[in-house]
């Protein structure tokens, strides 16, 4: 029992568990009956055995139980939750619904029975309801596709699970249901069809419907998931918005522009009524509007380039395009990059038109009339100008007809300047019945009917049912059509044409330019008219009637022959009134007639002046026998002096004022004065007669007595007469007075002098032997029997004894002693030669010693004092010594010079005299020649230019041109330099003034053309012939090798002195130091050539010449070496292809630089010649573009012999002019006092340090130059200035005064020449210029200085060229005046023109007038700066300026010296060389020296290394687009730089580097810098792709920092240039720096900006220490280039301008490099901070009840927007606040930026929108002119109509008013606040302004979001950025192709 009990309860227990498992699966499976079954059996099993069950077992059981019973009572739950599931959840209900029944079927379980019934009616109950609540649903929501899968998921159950629990009627009545939904979705539906109706009104019920659905939440546990009906209306509307979108991109590709249009217009009217529930759709819109945009700016694009291009008709292709899309795209003219892109098109149009009616203007007025242009350029304007009136009209009025844009200004200009002209053949009055017909204003009569049936059919009542606006437009079309029938009759009848009035006055034109140009002599370009004339009659046909140009032709001739046989009739009656200067003036103009009308007998006879000439020279005969008459004996002489002198000046009257007859009438009264010399009184005749006529008589006029001075200048016979005028005129001071005045300085340094000791007594007592000496040989030799020889001899004698031993220095005190007796033997050999026969004559004829001593042509005591001292005499030295001295201009320092030449060269010594000009040097030689010739020393003393004297001293070694030929050649032999150094020594020896090197070998020649030695000469672009144009740019590296300055000069210290071949030193007597100081000698070389004839070359040069004239096309090398000519010249040049290859890229490059010098062609000669100096010399050639010129020349007038110019050039040499090394350098000047410190540097060098000031031998000078008042004139444009001059001129010449005016060039006297100002000077007037014959120079200068006359001459003539004034009337009424009309570069050339006048103790004036923009030009002189300096300080301000430019230009002087220098040597050592005959080392030398000389050869390819340093502080925001697009448009595309230098520069490959830096300010600390670093640790990549992920991360991320306005451009551009030092780093040959900013640096911020609060943290100092002279230090170590690009230029103004000035002054720019300033932003688009681009921010707040709980966030909005403000550093702004409700109120007024309030308070109520708007717009108008307003509306509901209405009209008016202060619209932001805003209202108030713009924000973040949007302002970079990519571009590569290539 023990075991069998506890097992009996075990099995009990499970027993239990059994019951309690049975139990559980009931109720799982909702089986009652097996529940109830079990549970009875189970209570009794428990009843009976519960002593023996555990607890546990029973607990589960009851539990069990229980829920068994709970069960039951579920079931009606289960119901609920199967109706509430949509039918979905039924499990549970129909496994119960099964059990009921089940259990009802058995009929023992009655409660059962009676649940199932129950539950059977619930369930039918429910299916009604469902029913019933489905129709309601449905009803109100129209959601019938959520219904009927409702429904048919109910029958889906009631026909399944449920099918036997439910009767057939519930079945019946959901399938009744079910086809009732599905016919109503069916109907509404159809209502929303968009097929044939109105999608308009279907998209209005289809935004209804979503509305509704989409508002039906309360229905939404109905549907499954989403309202099905909801989704399946959206995604038919989606499909429709994909579709159309989709449809707009296929025809905008089309250019189908109404179907791009009415997808748009779908697409928006969608965006409108139904974005919310179509989100894409904005997407699309504003996808579709930027593609239309886009393709609108291309196609405006292409537009403005063909209208750029020659070809602007190409514009006609396009227009359809350009029409179609302002016509029919209405979202192009709201764009404002599209109304840009717009304006600037048609302002392109008007100005093509316009230009080319102005050429028709031109054309038909022009002075050069040229018909068959005028006739082309009238067809061309008549076709373009029908276009625009017929198109562009129609365009501008169809534009206010169909859309809603704003007029274009331009093109209303373009229709005002149509109808003005192109109104013929067409009715523009009408314009507006052709824009509703749709035709041109041109159109036929059928264009119009078949427009008008179009149109008809369109719009006629019965077609349309759309109510009064079709019937409208029916009538409009009806009227149009009637009234342009009824015009075009009338404009087809007429038959005038555009233009017409404008050729039909031609003939009048053409009529009044030849009455003109006879009027003006311009007798050339009346010539031009006459050749024209036959071509007028291609006009004939272009007018209506037609024009007679047969009759204008007759008219002109007749014009022309009236005013030759006027001139004739003139010709003839001054000459029978003896009106000399007439005469001279009307026979010169019938010369100049004759030249030009010779080619036309029936207007000008051949024969014109047979009869005049006959007539003078008859007169000049009679006259001349008549005054020889008069010679018959002394007594009849004297008795008919006065007949004699009578008609001497008769005679001199033709002489002096008839050029033509000069010869003719000189031999006449020289043979009248040769008879008179016969006779034994003859000689005193002839003096009494040149004394009186000299001296004037009183009963004369001014003009005889001025004829007559000018007669006894003009013969030799009355030399002794101004011998003694001459002696009179000078006052002899005492010699002791001269001493006791002359001074004198020894040079330390540039700026430090000491005082020189003057021996005062040893000179006086020099100076009294001297002139006892003097006048003991006088006394002796003046005799007539006197021989010279003996004098000579004596004087030889002399010297030979005292002569330095071996020429060497030693100055013995026996050799000082005998100065005064040697200079008293030349100068009384020099009085004797000059003038001592006269004396003889006189004295004898006059038996006057007196008188006689007055002729005698003798030495003043200032010249002999200068030389005494000179020569030693007043000093202690025991050497001769380098020193100069100052005589004043025009005081003889001729003589001096000449006499010192003798002196120096009968002691031992060779002579060189060198001055400015060939002319003075031929002048002065001759004074002293025959001097020379009686010593014997012509072999010895030389004159020429100073560069002759460096170009004979290079003779004297050998003939390189001629050795380095035979090298080329390989014929290089020793017999070649001997016979060469022989020749050579012969030529040195020869006595030649300017000798020029010989031509030797028949093939080599030298230019004597110098140049500076870095290549540049007067032109920069081109470089004479055989000097190599270094590169202007030479690093500091390179600089640093060059040998130290104070060595550069060739006369170097170490070096000997020059031994003649004859053993005799050189001395160089200098007169004016200036030619020390030349561009054309300091720093410059002299060039060898060897000019290489070869047929080869030539045909090289013709084929390149034809490639560049038949199409402006430079070959490559490589095209060349293609031809067959070049392998054959190579084969004679063997192993020199490194200088063929070179010499070719030569000719390409200077091809097209054959006119950048001008030349002048000698047509007789086949020459071509250049300025040089004051001549024309056609020696000088201007390397390959001299050759070019031959060719051109060639072709163009077929000169023999011009195309042996064409050959190769080589350049073999240049040699230094600097590198003089004379014994001894002694002179004389008028200009020592005016020396710069560098010219006195420069003197040192040379070792002269000694300069000696001697006094005036007349006393004070009688020069006057107002300084401080009527001296000095400015003015700042071209006509006022020609009118200064002008005046200035004819107010002296009406005071009887000669005017002499210096222009700088001879194109600067050209220009005055042309202009009208010169035409109204008298007739006394002539130009005196280089290209002038030396009689024609000789007449001009002698006529300057008398009374009435102007001359006109270049700078040249101001120096050295002796305007002598013998006019008393001149002198009595001032003396000559002077006028410079430019400021020279030299303070020496200004002494020099000024000294033109007041010479020799007359009386003169002077004046400066100068044009304010040459100032710039030349020395860089700012606008309005000279207005700052008090009138009395200008003379000195002028000076400071040329002080500044001196001082630069020795900086270059000294470099290009430094170049000259080293080429000089090599050259000496090639040289050497080729004298040495080693060829091999002489060919490794030449082509060392090749390489030195000549730039190198082009290479094939080159890197750019381009850096952005992109500013990133708050300010830049607006611009990040705008940069990124910029700097993507430099690196890539078809702007970029690498595209333009290839067009440039084919030949070479390109390659580009970029590096990025994105920089804030310095308080930005660590964030300051961010560079771009690449792989390897460089910061610079080829990789465009890593660049632009770069740049767009750079420009994209937040632009931040900067909190002050200024900004750190130091520091970044130190970080660039100094901190980038990684080993890839700025490695490549051209290196650029682009600095992107729009804020000025720190302390150099505008004025404008001082009033900012923040303006500068830093205005004096950078915290790391840098300064301005650091950053640039660091750009010109590593030789980079700064572009500045300015988004607000006149804010960074100052900035740009310390850079550019701190760059040109630093001490390390060596090669003056500059900085570029790029204004990204055109100075009137955007001003400077503080003006009128700061703002007035004015929020009109909606403060109603409705915002209560979004206030908050409105002002947290409001304040972001300060912030924002604040970070882009508009501190200016102003800040004003409306607050509305019913009513307005002013809560902030004109507050700036830094003070507004943080908080605004909220009043509540309802909504007014008019008193806001009234308060608004009455703050706006109170807006400071210095700011623009800018209103922020915002509000989150509505008003009536009419108030919004009203509001909106205020804001309109206040539009107006901002549009006529600024020009511009409103700029009004309108910000529709959470769903409750009226949008409609709001867009009518945003539609009061163009740039109005609605804005909408579903709650307060999305309005901080807008709120800092607007404050961004980010449209303006969206309007910058087509334009500056394209500006920058083209800057940094025309930067890039001047700098480095010249091109």
């Amino acid at each position: 029992l023990a075991y069998e009990i506890p097992k009996l309860k075990r099995q009990s227990n499970a027993v239990l568990r059994q019951f309690t498992k049975q139990v559980s699966e009931a109720v799982s499976e909702k089986d009652f009956v097996q529940m109830i079954v079990v549970r009875r059996q189970a209570s009794i099993f428990v009843t009976n055995m519960r002593k023996h069950l555990t607890a546990h077992d029973i607990s589960l059981y009851e539990k069990a139980r229980e829920k068994s019973k709970s069960e039951i009572e579920l079931v009606s739950q289960y119901v609920e939750k199967f109706f509430k599931s949509r039918f979905e959840n039924g499990d549970d209900l129909f496994k119960a619904m099964s059990s009921l029944k089940h259990a009802n079927d058995m009929g023992s379980f009655s409660n059962l029975a009676e649940l199932y019934e129950a539950t059977k009616k619930s369930i039918a109950s429910k299916v009604h309801d469902t029913v019933k609540l489905v129709e309601t649903v449905a009803s109100e929501s129209q959601c019938f596709d959520d219904m009927i899968n409702y429904v048919h998921s109910l029958h889906r159950q009631l026909q399944g699970p449920l099918r036997e629990h439910c009767s057939n009627n519930m079945v019946s009545d959901c399938e009744r249901l079910t086809e009732d939904l599905r016919q109503q979705k069916a109907a509404n539906d159809r209502d929303i069809e968009f097929g044939g109706q109105d999608y308009k009104h279907v998209i209005e019920r289809v935004s209804i419907r979503l509305d509704r659905l989409s508002s039906t939440r309360r229905w939404s546990w109905m549907w499954s998931h989403d309202n099905a009906t909801y989704v399946r209306i959206q995604r038919i509307l989606l499909e429709k918005v994909e579709g159309r979108f989709d449809q707009a991109q296929v025809a905008l590709k089309s250019r189908d522009f109404k179907t791009v249009q009415e997808c748009i217009d779908f697409l928006e009217v969608v965006h409108r009524k139904a974005e919310r529930h179509v989100k894409i759709v904005g997407v699309r819109v504003r996808d579709i509007h930027d593609r239309c945009i886009t393709a609108f700016i291309k196609l405006c694009d292409d537009a403005k380039q063909i209208l750029n291009s020659e070809n602007s008709v190409q514009f006609k292709e396009s227009f359809p395009d350009y029409r179609g899309f302002v016509i029919h795209i209405s979202c192009v003219l709201r764009s404002p990059s599209c109304q840009k892109s717009f304006a600037l098109v048609n302002q392109l149009l008007y100005a093509v038109l316009e230009d080319s009616i102005s050429v028709v203007k031109q054309l038909a007025e022009a002075e050069a009339f040229d018909a068959s242009r005028l006739r082309s350029q009238v067809l061309q304007t008549r076709v373009w100008g029908a276009f625009l009136a017929d198109q562009l009209t129609l365009l501008h009025e169809e534009i206010g007809l169909h859309t809603n844009a704003k007029p274009d200004a331009w093109l209303a200009n373009i229709h005002k300047l149509c109808w003005e002209y192109f109104n013929v053949g067409r009715d523009l009055s009408n314009i507006k019945f052709c824009a509703i017909l749709g035709v041109t204003p041109s159109a036929s009569q059928s264009d119009i009917k078949e427009a008008f049936k179009e149109k008809a059919l369109r719009y006629h009542p019965d077609k349309n049912r759309e109510g009064d606006d079709t019937s409208d437009m029916f009538r409009k079309v009806r009227d149009a059509h009637e009234k342009l029938l009824a015009m075009s009759h009338l404009v087809m009848s007429i038959d005038a044409q555009p233009l017409d009035e404008i050729l039909i006055g031609v003939g009048e034109k053409i009529r009044d330019h030849a009455k003109t140009f006879m009027i003006n002599q311009q007798y050339d370009a009346a010539e031009k008219l006459l050749f024209e004339l036959p071509n007028l009659k291609v006009l004939d046909d272009l007018v209506t009637p037609m024009l007679n140009s047969s009759e204008t032709c007759s008219a002109i001739h007749l014009i022309i022959k009236g005013y030759i046989e006027k001139t004739r009739v003139d010709v003839e009656s001054n000459w029978s009134a003896r009106n000399y200067q007439d005469l001279n003036n009307t026979i010169t103009d019938l010369k100049k007639m004759e030249k030009h009308f010779k080619a036309y007998p029936e207007i000008f006879p051949k024969s014109w002046d047979t009869g005049i000439c006959n007539d003078i020279e008859l007169e000049i005969e009679t006259l001349g026998k008549k005054a020889s008459g008069c010679l018959k004996s002394r007594v009849d002489a004297k008795q008919k002096q006065g007949d004699f002198r009578r008609c001497f000046i008769q005679m001199g009257s033709v002489l002096i004022e008839l050029p033509a007859f000069k010869h003719f009438t000189k031999n006449v009264m020289s043979c009248v004065l040769e008879k008179c010399l016969d006779s034994d009184w003859g000689y005193s005749y002839l003096f009494e007669l040149g004394l009186s006529l000299q001296k004037g008589d009183e009963s004369s006029s001014d003009s005889e007595n001025q004829i007559a001075q000018m007669i006894v200048s003009e013969f030799s016979h009355f030399k002794e007469v101004l011998t003694m005028v001459w002696n009179e005129e000078v006052s002899q001071k005492p010699a002791e007075d001269v001493v006791m005045h002359i001074t004198g300085e020894l040079q330390i340094s540039p700026t430090q002098t000491n005082p020189i000791d003057i021996d005062r007594k040893m000179l006086l007592d020099s100076f009294a032997n001297y002139e006892r000496q003097y006048k003991s040989l006088l006394g002796d030799y003046l005799k007539p029997d006197a021989d010279l020889h003996v004098l000579v001899h004596k004087t030889v004698s002399l010297a030979s004894q005292v002569m330095p031993e071996d020429g060497g220095n030693e100055w013995k005190e026996e050799l000082k002693k005998e100065i005064p007796t040697l200079l008293a033997g030349v100068f009384a050999l020099f009085t004797v030669l000059k003038s001592g026969a006269s004396y003889n004559r006189i004295e004898a004829a006059a038996g006057s010693s007196t008188l006689g001593e007055k002729l005698l042509m003798k030495p003043h005591n200032i010249q002999v004092l200068t030389l005494l001292f000179m020569f030693g005499c007043g000093k202690s030295n025991k050497d001769l010594e380098s020193q100069l001295m100052q005589i004043r201009t025009g005081e003889g320092k001729s003589i001096i010079l000449g006499a010192a030449a003798v002196m120096l060269a009968l002691l031992g010594f060779k002579v060189r005299t060198v001055c400015y000009s060939e002319y003075l040097s031929n002048r002065d030689y001759e004074l002293f020649k025959e001097v020379f010739d009686r010593f014997g020393l012509t072999e010895y003393i030389k004159y020429s230019k100073i560069t002759s004297f460096a170009e004979d001293s290079t003779a004297n070694k050998g003939d390189i041109r001629h050795l380095t030929e035979s090298l080329l050649r390989g014929t290089l032999l020793p017999s070649q330099t001997n016979a060469n150094n022989a020749l050579n020594q012969d030529v040195a020896t020869k006595n030649s003034v300017n000798s020029k090197p010989e031509l030797l070998g028949g093939s080599a020649h030298s230019t004597t053309t110098a140049v500076d030695s870095s290549g540049s000469s007067s032109r920069d672009n081109i470089e004479p012939i055989g000097l190599t144009a270094q590169s202007k740019k030479r690093s500091p590296s390179t600089l640093s090798q060059q040998p130290d300055k104070t060595d550069a000069i060739a006369l170097k210290k170490d070096k000997p002195d020059a031994v003649p071949v004859n053993g005799r030193k050189e001395i160089l007597l200098v007169d004016e130091v200036d030619v020390f100081f030349g561009k054309k000698f300091y720093g410059t070389t002299y060039n060898q050539v060897v000019e290489f004839r070869e047929p080869e070359i030539e045909e090289i040069l013709k084929r390149i010449w034809n490639a560049w004239v038949q199409g402006g096309r430079r070959l490559k090398l490589s095209d060349i070496k293609a031809m067959p000519e070049y392998s054959r010249l190579l084969y004679k040049l063997p192993s020199f292809s490194f200088l063929l290859d070179n010499e070719i890229s030569l000719m390409l490059d200077q091809v097209s630089k054959v006119d950048d010098v001008p030349y002048y062609l000698d047509v007789d000669n086949g020459r071509i010649g250049y300025k040089v100096m004051d001549t024309i010399s056609y020696d000088a050639t201007y390397g390959y573009a001299t050759c070019f010129a031959y060719l051109k020349e060639h072709q163009k007038f077929k000169n023999k012999g011009t195309l042996a110019k064409v050959l190769m050039l080589v350049s073999c040499g240049q040699f230094s002019y600097a590198n003089i090394s004379p014994h001894r350098i002694l002179g004389v000047s008028g200009t020592l006092n005016a020396l710069s410190e560098n010219e006195k540097d420069i003197l040192l060098k040379y070792g002269l340090d000694k300069f000696v000031y001697v006094p005036s031998v007349y006393g004070s000078s009688n020069f006057d130059f107002d300084k401080a008042d009527r001296g000095i004139y400015f003015e700042n444009n071209k006509s006022d200035f020609f009118h200064r001059i002008s005046a200035e001129i004819t107010a002296s010449t009406k005071a009887k005064r000669a005017v002499i005016v210096f222009f700088r060039d001879r194109a600067e006297l050209r220009e005055f020449v042309a202009s009208p100002t010169y035409r109204q000077l008298n007739r006394h007037k002539k130009t005196l210029t280089e290209d002038m014959t030396s009689t024609e120079k000789g007449f001009v200068i002698t006529k300057a200085a008398t009374a009435g006359q102007i001359t006109l001459s270049t700078a040249v003539f101001g120096r050295g060229t002796d305007f002598f004034c013998k006019d008393d009337v001149v002198e009595s009424t001032g003396g000559v005046h002077v006028i410079q009309t430019f400021l020279s570069d030299e303070l020496s050339e200004e002494i020099q023109i000024q000294g033109r006048t007041a010479r020799q103790g007359k009386r003169g004036s002077y004046q400066l007038v100068l044009l304010e923009s040459d100032l710039e030009s030349h020395f860089g002189v700012t606008a309005g700066e000279k207005d700052k300096i008090p009138k009395k300080d200008v003379y000195d301000w002028l000076c400071d300026v040329r002080r500044i430019k001196q001082n630069k230009q020795s900086k270059l002087m000294e470099d290009n010296l430094l170049n000259a220098t080293e080429k000089d040597t090599a050259t000496h050592k090639y040289f050497d060389r080729l004298l040495a005959c080693d060829a091999v080392e002489a060919r490794k030398e030449f082509e060392s020296l090749y390489h030195l000389m000549k730039k190198p050869p082009m290479p094939s390819s080159l890197v750019l290394d381009l850096a952005f340093a992109i500013d990133v502080t708050g300010s830049m925001a607006p611009y990040s687009n705008c940069m990124m697009s910029t700097c993507e448009s430099l690196i890539s595309g078809q702007s970029s730089i690498l595209v333009k230098l290839k067009s440039t520069f084919p030949e070479i490959d390109f390659k580009l580097r970029v590096a990025i830096l994105g920089f804030r300010d310095i308080d930005d600390k660590q964030n300051q810098f961010k560079d771009s670093v690449w792989s390897g640790g460089g910061h610079f990549t080829d990789n465009v792709s890593d660049v632009l992920r770069c740049l767009k991360s750079m420009t994209s991320s937040t632009f931040s920092g900067g909190a002050d306005i200024a900004e750190d451009h130091i520091g970044a551009i130190h970080h660039c240039s100094n901190g980038w030092n990684h080993s890839t780093d700025w490695t490549s040959s051209i290196k650029c720096l682009m600095l992107l900013s729009d804020a000025p640096s720190h302390g150099l911020s505008v004025s404008s900006l001082s009033t900012a609060t923040n303006y500068d943290s830093y205005p004096t100092r950078h915290p790391a220490g840098l300064s301005l002279s650091d950053a640039i230090s660091s750009l010109l170590l590593k030789d980079i280039d700064l572009f500045f690009c300015s988004f607000n230029p006149i804010a960074t103004a100052r900035t740009e301008k310390e850079l550019f000035q701190g760059m040109k002054a630093h001490p390390n720019n060596k090669c003056e490099r500059g900085i570029t300033c790029i204004p990204m932003v055109p100075k009137d688009q955007i001003q400077a901070k503080g003006s009128r681009n700061s703002s007035h921010i004015i929020f009109v707040l909606d403060e109603s009840g409705s915002m209560k709980h979004s206030w908050g966030g409105v002002v947290v909005a409001y304040r972001q927007y300060i912030e924002k403000r604040k970070q882009s550093q508009n501190d200016l702004d102003l800040v004003s606040v409306v607050q509305f409700a019913c009513s307005s109120r002013v809560t902030v007024k004109k507050k700036p930026l830094h003070t507004t309030p943080s908080s605004l308070s909220q009043s509540g109520g309802g909504t007014v929108f008019h008193p806001a708007a009234l308060d608004a717009c009455e703050v706006a108008r109170d807006t400071p002119s210095s700011h623009i307003p800018t209103i922020i509306f915002m509000s989150d509901g509505g008003t009536d109509a009419s108030d919004a209405a009203n509001a909106a009209r205020e804001f309109s008016l206040l539009n107006d008013h901002v549009s006529q202060q600024s020009e511009n619209d409103l700029e009004l932001h309108v910000i529709a606040f959470g769903a409750g805003a009226n949008q409609l209202q709001l867009q009518q108030i945003a539609g009061a302004s163009p740039a109005g713009k609605v804005h909408a924000s579903a709650n307060a973040a999305d309005l901080a979001s807008v709120f800092v949007s607007i404050a961004s302002n980010q449209n303006v970079a969206t309007l910058l950025e087509s334009e500056i990519a394209k500006r920058m571009s083209a800057a940094v590569s025309d930067k890039l192709s001047l700098e480095y290539f010249g091109s």
